[in-house]
């Protein structure tokens, strides 16, 4: 169950994760001290009555490992649960923070405190079983379970605050990224204007009596084949996507004259693979300039401007050999799209990306330099921007992207 507006931005999957094992650790913990406190008083009922021990009284009584360990597993919830929400709500406010939302405001809870007053006052009461000569006789044996008990509602409270503050900070978060990131990430569905409304079927009619038919022959008709249409080629008249021609590839130069360029490739649904254009140098003026390097070496005294010029068509050459790489390693009939914003790496702190129902990720390993594909959406971009800041280069594309390059391999 989500507090966020419809369509707007979820906190990360990691942060749900943790808040959801951070209230499941509390929960056990408040079970177990539930448990605790019912023993105490089943305790304190049998030493001030003369009535047999109860079955639950003498297995505890008769197995005094697993009592041990029933309290050894309370105290590791309650240690886990201090531990836990402590680390939780760190990494709460560092979410926050990133956002330049106020941290410490949405943070502050009620709840909190009276989970730290009871608990420092339930350990404080717990001091007094220590004390010498409790366990002498049978009055102080049943005012130490009263200690027990007095204790264990105090524990009680506390984690009932605690949980409830955890679930209120929780819904400050949720709402407050979904006001960060207005719900305009997910546009209504264009099928919803075109959708006819819904009719009732109408009421049962019974059928009419059966009437015998003829009886069917005793050899059937020849199997007629039924003709194969022709397949016809992909072309722009198709209304489809245009063919990745010269005149495309021209187009996809020019616009990684200065930096490399991230494409798409689509093989099939959820089939997707980033390759990268590298950039080339300013090919069509170097072209020009250098269509004639004898007149060029003749015309110029200045070896090291021959040299340099000649340099910059090795480029040339180098650039159009990779751009030739890239083309031979794309899948006939895959659908290509190339962006023409370059992946960088940048903070992902305050990052607001253009409004979008959904987007194309492009992930780099810092480490190895792979690209990595991944579809996001409200609901994932938050996690998305959490690995980005860990990784390298990254992009975060909006599908239909107008000012792409789109077209299909031949």
């Amino acid at each position: 169950m989500s507090d966020s507006p419809p369509g707007s931005i979820r906190p990360p999957l990691a942060w749900e994760v943790g808040t959801g094992a951070l209230l499941l650790v509390t929960a056990g913990s408040g079970v177990l001290v539930v448990l605790s406190v019912a023993l105490g008083l089943a305790v304190q009922d049998y030493l001030g009555s003369d009535a047999d021990m109860s079955p639950v009284l003498t297995w505890l009584y008769e197995n005094p490992d697993r009592a041990y360990g029933i309290d050894a597993l309370g105290l590791i919830l309650t240690f886990a649960s201090i531990v836990g929400f402590f680390v939780w709500r760190y990494r709460t406010r560092a979410l926050l923070r990133r956002y330049d939302l106020d941290p410490v405001s949405l943070t502050r809870h009620p709840g909190v405190v009276t989970w730290g007053v009871a608990t420092f006052m339930a350990y404080c009461c717990a001091g007094g079983l220590m004390e010498p000569g409790t366990y002498d006789s049978v009055d102080g044996m049943v005012g130490l379970l009263q200690i027990v008990v007095f204790s264990g509602v105090l524990r009680l409270v506390g984690l009932a605050g605690l949980m409830i503050a955890i679930w209120q900070i929780r819904r400050r978060v949720h709402l407050s990224l979904g006001a960060y990131f207005p719900p305009a990430f997910m546009p209504p569905s264009p099928y919803a204007a075109t959708t006819p409304p819904y009719t009732a079927a109408p009421p049962y009619t019974a059928l009419p009596p059966y009437t015998a038919t003829a009886p069917y022959p005793a050899t059937p008709p020849p199997y007629a084949a039924v003709p194969t249409p022709p397949v016809t080629p992909l072309t722009p008249a198709d209304g489809d996507l245009p063919v990745a021609d010269d005149d495309f590839w021209h187009r996809v130069r020019q616009a990684a004259a200065d930096t490399e360029l991230a494409l798409l490739e689509t093989s099939g649904p959820g089939l997707h693979r980033w390759v990268l254009i590298p950039a080339g140098r300013n090919q069509d003026a170097v072209r020009e300039s250098l269509t004639d390097q004898d007149a060029v070496r003749e015309s110029l005294t200045d070896q090291d401007a021959v040299r340099e010029s000649l340099a910059d068509l090795d480029a040339v050459r180098a650039s159009l050999a990779d751009l030739d790489a890239v083309r031979a390693s794309l899948a006939p009939g895959a659908a290509i799209t190339v962006f023409t914003e370059p992946p960088v790496r940048r903070e992902t702190n305050g990052h607001r990306p253009p409004e979008a129902a959904e987007y194309h990720g492009l992930l780099e390993s810092a480490v190895t330099g792979a690209l990595r594909h991944q579809p996001v959406g409200p609901r994932t971009l938050l996690s998305f921007l959490d690995r980005a800041e860990t990784g390298g280069r990254w992009a975060l594309y909006p599908i239909g992207d107008p000012n792409a390059l789109t077209a299909r391999m031949p």
